[in-house]
C-alpha cells in the first residue's frame, strides 16, 4: 500500500482527499482509484482533519506522529482497524458510525478499534458504543480517555498505571481512577528494566489495564492472566479418558448422520470427562455452524486453538463462523492461519483456499459499499 503523508500543517480544518493526496503536486498523475493507502499525519498542529469514506479506495492503517492539539475524525473503513500514535499530545480521535443505522453492520465496519500509543500525553478516543472499541496498547502514555456516544461507561486515567514488577494487573475503578494493583503474579516474566507496554480494554464488562507479555512463541500481545487461563487442563484418569473417547466417537457418528444437536451433546460430555480432548472443541464448533449459531462456533474454535495453536480445522471453522456473521476481515485472518497450518495439498487445502477467496471478495465489497 502507498503511504499518504499529511505534513507540517498548522491551523488547518479540512477533509483529507485521498485521491488528491496521492497525486500530490502532479494533478495529472495516474493513480489507481482502488489502490489501498496508509495515511500518516506528521508534525501537524492545531488542526482538524476528517477522513471521509471513499467509494473504492481502502485505508489499511493510520499513523499519527508528532502532532499537537489536533482532532481526527474517521469516517472511513480501516482494513486493519489499527492506528499508531507516538510523540504526540492533546490529540482527539473521533470514530463515526458507518452502518447507515444498522448497528450490526456498523460494528462490523468499525474504523479503528485498536490503538498503539508511545510517548503520548493527553489522548481522547470517542466511539459510537463500547462494541466498536477493542483495546489500547500503550507505553509512556498519560491522560488517556475513552468515551462512548451511547453513554456506556468509559475509561479514563490521568497517568499510566504503575510499571513496577508488582503491578502486573491494575484495574480501573468505576470512577476512572486507577485501583490498587492486584497481588503480584508468581514468577512474573516481566522485567521492569525493559521496555514495557500496557493493555487497556474491557474484560467481562469491566475496564482493565494489564501488563503486556510477549513470549518467544507468541508475538501477539497477551497478559499473565490470559496465559494462566490458557494453561493446559489436567489429564483425565484412564477410566474417564476411555469414556470420553467413547462419547467423542458417538459424537462423530451423530455428526456423520447429520444429527448435529446430539453430536454437540456427546462432544460436551466428552470434554467434561477429559478436558484435554481439544478436538472435541473443534468438532463442536462444526456442529454450531451446522445449527446456525456461528458465535458459539467462534468461541469453541478460539478455545481449541488456545490449547492447540496448530489446529487447522479449528482455525477454518473460526473463519467460517466470522464469515457467517459478516465479519469478513476477521474471517480472512482466521482462514490465513488455517492455510498456514494446513497440508500443502488435498481436499482441506482446497476448501481453505476457496474460503479465503470468498472472504476476501466479501471484505472488499463490504469496504467499497
Amino acid at each position: 500500500a502507498r503511504t499518504v503523508y499529511v505534513d507540517d500543517e498548522s491551523f488547518q480544518s479540512r477533509e483529507v482527499d485521498l485521491d488528491r493526496e496521492m497525486k500530490g503536486a502532479d494533478a495529472n498523475a495516474n493513480v489507481e482509484s482502488k489502490k489501498p493507502v496508509v495515511v500518516h499525519f506528521r508534525r501537524c498542529t492545531d488542526g482538524q482533519y476528517v477522513i471521509p469514506a471513499h467509494p473504492t479506495r481502502a485505508v489499511t492503517k493510520v499513523f499519527i506522529e508528532g502532532c499537537k492539539k489536533c482532532t481526527f475524525t474517521f469516517q472511513c473503513r480501516v482494513l486493519t482497524a489499527f492506528a499508531e500514535v507516538w510523540k504526540s499530545s492533546d490529540v482527539a480521535c473521533i470514530h463515526s458510525p458507518m452502518g447507515n443505522g444498522d448497528q450490526r453492520l456498523d460494528i462490523a465496519l468499525s474504523t479503528l478499534s485498536t490503538y498503539q500509543l508511545d510517548d503520548v500525553n493527553t489522548l481522547s478516543l470517542r466511539y459510537p458504543s463500547r462494541a466498536h472499541f477493542l483495546s489500547v496498547i500503550h507505553h509512556n502514555a498519560t491522560n488517556l480517555s475513552i468515551s462512548f456516544d451511547d453513554k456506556s461507561e468509559g475509561l479514563e486515567f490521568e497517568g499510566e498505571p504503575p510499571a513496577s514488577n508488582d503491578a502486573d494487573q491494575t484495574q480501573i475503578d468505576d470512577d476512572g481512577a486507577a485501583a490498587r494493583p492486584s497481588a503480584p503474579a508468581a514468577q512474573s516474566p516481566i522485567d521492569p528494566n525493559r521496555y514495557h507496554q500496557l493493555l487497556s480494554r474491557f474484560v467481562d464488562g469491566r475496564a482493565l489495564t494489564e501488563r503486556v507479555v510477549r513470549t518467544e512463541t507468541n508475538a501477539y500481545p497477551t497478559t499473565t492472566r490470559e496465559m494462566q487461563g490458557a494453561a493446559a487442563p489436567p489429564a483425565a484418569d484412564a477410566a474417564s479418558a476411555a469414556r470420553a473417547a467413547e462419547q467423542k466417537a458417538r459424537g462423530n457418528e451423530c455428526f456423520t448422520s447429520m444429527a448435529y444437536a446430539q453430536a454437540a451433546v456427546y462432544y460436551t460430555e466428552a470434554l467434561a470427562l477429559d478436558p484435554s480432548l481439544f478436538a472435541c472443541l473443534s468438532n463442536r464448533a462444526a456442529c454450531w455452524l451446522k445449527l446456525g449459531t456461528p458465535e458459539k462456533a467462534i468461541d469453541d474454535a478460539k478455545a481449541c486453538v488456545a490449547q492447540d495453536p496448530t489446529n487447522t480445522k479449528a482455525y477454518f471453522r473460526m473463519g467460517l463462523g466470522h464469515h457467517a456473521q459478516g465479519e469478513y476481515r476477521e474471517a480472512v485472518e482466521a482462514l490465513l492461519q488455517a492455510e498456514k497450518h494446513a497440508p500443502s495439498s488435498g481436499p482441506m487445502k482446497k476448501q481453505i483456499d476457496e474460503a479465503i477467496r470468498m472472504a476476501q471478495m466479501k471484505a472488499r465489497k463490504q469496504t467499497n459499499a
